[in-house]
């Protein structure tokens, strides 16, 4: 067949390939924008299905430890077991009971979190700001400046040194978590993250915010300034920062003062005690004696010495030369 005929022929086919190509880009997009916009509530049902695999569980498990615990009674029945056997049982039996009622509360709450994932799904043409990934790497932004303040301000960093000290439990186990959530964090708000992702991520930094919460309190605590600051937008908040800070200054201003002045007394005391000491060994050693001394030591003739007063005059100097 000619070419042109073919093409002729056929030019509708490369057509509805490029409009299917182009629905299908547009679908796609369609679909990420959509994935994107219920992230939050695709999370929220992950979580949902976990929890339910946990009520699964430890369903087997009660029923588990009602079994052994009517075989630890048998066998205690028939004198084989001593009776701390069936005690041991029973406990593990309640133990698993106290599990399935968590799990139960479990559901409950992530039921909740979903319904409430669903009420706050963005509109379609919602900045990536307003996306939940975005909603949440702001509150990520948020602990962190929060925990900045007090290594960049030196008012805070005098007034509250705990913040800082690695050796506190309550800010080691906080610097782990701001660690993980670090690392879990995507690189921009409009990064591809699976349901499961999401998730991982969001425990991170509700653990993260929970333990800053916990170190800021025993750092205000520590520093005497109460159980930690009820509003972060206070302007108190400043003011008894820089408080807090300048009393400190103080008190290392006096405590500084009153060593120096310690360390001047205990100067003076050791210069007079040395100088007494070198009077009574003056007084005490005696003069030394020219018949006492060796028949081999000959003393050096002693030159007389001119009398300082008067001064001689010049006539006097001239006729002495």
């Amino acid at each position: 067949m000619d070419p042109i005929t073919a093409i002729a022929e056929f030019w509708w086919i490369g057509a509805s390939a490029a409009g299917a190509g182009t629905i299908g880009w547009f679908g796609l997009r369609f679909q990420r924008a959509k994935g994107s916009r219920r992230l939050g509530l695709q999370a929220a049902r992950h979580e949902l299905r976990e929890a339910r695999d946990v009520v699964t569980a430890s369903r087997v498990e009660v029923r588990v430890a009602r079994a052994e615990l009517a075989r630890a009674q048998a066998d205690r029945a028939a004198d084989r077991v001593p009776a701390s056997e069936v005690s041991l049982a029973r406990q593990r039996l309640q133990q698993a009971q106290r599990e399935v009622r968590a799990a139960h509360a479990e559901i409950r709450l992530r039921r909740i979190q979903v319904s409430a994932a669903r009420a706050t799904i963005p509109r379609a043409k919602s900045t990536p700001d307003a996306l939940p990934l975005g909603r949440l790497m702001a509150a990520h932004t948020a602990i962190d400046t929060r925990w900045l303040e007090y290594e960049t301000d030196p008012a805070k960093r005098i007034a509250f040194p705990a913040m800082s000290d690695v050796r506190q439990p309550s800010t080691a186990a906080y610097l782990a978590a701001r660690a993980e959530a670090g690392r879990l964090r995507p690189p921009t708000a409009t990064t591809r993250m699976t349901p499961a992702e999401f998730a991982q991520y969001r425990a991170a930094v509700e653990n993260l915010g929970k333990l800053f919460e916990r170190a800021e309190r025993e750092a205000w605590r520590a520093a005497g300034a109460g159980s930690g600051p009820s509003r972060q937008d206070d302007p108190h908040w400043v003011d008894l920062a820089q408080s807090v800070a300048q009393t400190v200054i103080a008190r290392g201003t006096e405590a500084i003062a009153r060593v120096a002045e310690s360390n001047a007394r205990n100067r003076e005391r050791g210069s007079g005690r040395s100088d007494a000491a070198g009077g009574a060994e003056g007084a005490a050693s005696p003069s030394p004696d020219p018949a006492g001394a060796e028949p081999h030591e000959t003393r050096a003739p002693q030159q007389p010495r001119t009398p300082v007063w008067p001064v001689p005059s010049r006539g006097a100097r001239r006729e002495a030369e």
